[in-house]
């Protein structure tokens, strides 16, 4: 099996408290914290990650960004979209509004990213009493959007479907990249 190294910038867009920078702790470095701690701003961190695709081993470097939820930061918006290839939206299963507000993300990502495959993410699934979003609703909303490639429920807090949402991002923005060659 022949090897190819691929950079890939991913986004992770969403509300304030809605899980991004513990989605991205479980996804690079296997924890959770209970603890929270607002972004200021911008953080980024880099996992090495190999996929198997059409009989080639591709090694990829993610760049995972997590983009603060405050509005406060619109400003740099544009900045942060630059050289995107994908994007993980989330919301929190239990926040209603941080669903709802999800069409708000998506209108930066057609005006920054025009393109680019984006996967919704109901993060919290673990907090199955205080779930007030139905996965139907979210499956439904993925459908009105352009480039939504579907629609996964995880949690950080216990790792469930944390991989996987990242790896099939991951596997949308490669097949693309592929197709345009």
């Amino acid at each position: 099996m022949s090897e190819t190294t691929a950079r890939l910038k991913i986004l992770l867009l969403g509300d304030n408290r809605v899980g991004k920078t513990s989605l991205i702790r479980r996804y690079v470095h296997g924890t959770f914290s209970e603890g929270y701690q607002a972004t200021l701003g911008v953080d980024f961190v880099i996992k090495k990650v190999k996929l198997p695709l059409n009989k080639r081993a591709i090694s990829i470097q993610l760049q995972i960004w997590d983009i603060a939820g405050h509005a406060y930061y619109a400003s740099y918006k544009k900045a942060f979209f630059q050289n995107t290839k994908g994007v993980m939206l989330v919301y929190d299963v239990t926040r209603k509004q941080t669903f709802e507000n999800t069409n708000r993300w998506v209108d930066d990502v057609y005006q920054h990213s025009p393109g680019v495959p984006i996967i919704l993410v109901g993060n919290k699934s673990d907090l199955r009493k205080q779930k007030v979003v139905k996965i139907s609703e979210s499956k439904k909303m993925c459908q009105t959007w352009e480039n939504c490639i579907g629609v996964i429920e995880t949690s950080a807090k216990t790792g469930d479907k944390v991989n996987t949402a990242f790896e099939d991002l991951t596997y949308e923005i490669l097949v693309r990249h592929l197709n345009k060659k």
